[in-house]
């Protein structure tokens, strides 16, 4: 009996340090912790292969159920499998979690836009370029820029490219939006001219406007919704 008791015990403590350890963000029996997988995750991340990424994720996830990174890595991936909903979920998470994590704003602002959320897309780029340690402003910027000029506040839109390029002059893609908001506005010299200057200094095209052309095409093919308009848009604006 006594040979009894001390087996139960000592499998009790067993039990009770192997859920010590899996708290902690280490898993004792398999001797990796959630940075090992976090990283496995974003080395598969970096080769495309996503599928495989978001399992290494989920297993750093169930190590450190709180830790913003990985929540942040995990909504990256469910937007490359267009499930939008469920990147709101965890880059909304990650943002409550830390709130100076921009990069996370950045993306769930980006997600919002795909929502067709334009007003959670704004307060989410807001809160991106609040915090002033942010080391690419720029593409928030540019994205919010892209949500106003979705709900039709073309000023506002405007500021915000402009904003974008004056704090990165080698950041191009603002002009494509400044772009399409001129030809909304009905300013079609400007809007030619932004195109222009995009096309001018984009070093895969070298100012060759047939060469856009075509790409803008190539891209309509599997474009729908907002992205297919704004295709449709620069090639009206090219005609100009």
């Amino acid at each position: 009996m006594k040979k009894y008791l001390l087996l139960v015990a000592v499998l009790c403590c067993s039990l009770m340090v192997g859920c010590a350890a899996r708290s902690g963000g280490v898993d004792r029996e398999e001797g990796k912790d959630a940075e090992f997988y976090k990283k496995i995750g974003i080395s598969f991340m970096s080769e495309g292969r996503n599928q495989l990424a978001f399992v290494e994720f989920q297993k750093a996830l169930k190590l450190q159920p709180n830790d913003a990174d990985t929540l942040y890595y995990i909504g990256l991936v469910y937007m490359s499998f267009d499930e939008v909903d469920n990147a709101i979920t965890h880059f909304s998470r990650a943002v409550a979690l830390r709130v100076d994590f921009s990069e996370a704003a950045n993306s769930l602002g980006e997600a919002y836009l795909r929502a067709k959320k334009y007003n959670e897309a704004v307060s989410a780029f807001q809160k991106a370029l609040a915090n002033r340690f942010y080391k690419t402003p720029e593409h928030a910027m540019n994205n919010l820029g892209t949500a106003y000029y979705r709900l039709g506040k073309l000023d506002d839109a405007l500021a915000s490219y402009k904003m974008a390029l004056r704090r990165n002059p080698s950041f191009i893609a603002p002009y494509l939006g400044i772009a399409l908001a001129n030809n909304k506005a009905g300013q079609f010299g400007e809007a030619s001219d932004a195109l222009g200057l995009f096309i001018d200094i984009d070093p895969t095209l070298k100012g060759d406007r047939e060469k856009m052309e075509e790409s803008i095409r190539m891209r309509l093919v599997a474009a729908s919704g907002d992205e297919e308009q704004d295709l449709r848009d620069l090639l009206e604006i090219l005609k100009y």
